[in-house]
């Protein structure tokens, strides 16, 4: 919470309840629950890529998720080994 900012009282006598720290996280750009994909190749913020996504786990992640409002978010995670090792976290 920002300096000026007062907390309801009844947020200060309840516990953080999810949706509570849900807005909280996103104040201070925290993104929580978000997806997270493996690729095998290095992808820079900001920067465009097409995908060819055939892995069914993948397909209904981006299905689900470009059905749902903007911002698209998702993390990326770089998979050494490419998708060999899609099941190996």
């Amino acid at each position: 919470l920002a300096v000026s900012e007062e907390v309801p009282p009844s947020e200060k006598l309840l516990p953080r309840t999810p949706v509570v720290a849900t807005r909280d996280a996103a104040r201070v750009g925290v993104h929580l629950d978000l997806p997270a994909t493996r690729w095998s190749v290095a992808m820079l913020p900001h920067h465009r890529t097409v995908l060819n996504v055939f892995q069914p786990q993948y397909t209904l992640l981006f299905e689900k998720l470009l059905a749902q409002p903007q911002p698209w978010l998702y993390a990326h995670l770089q998979l050494p080994g490419g998708i060999k090792n899609l099941d190996n976290p």
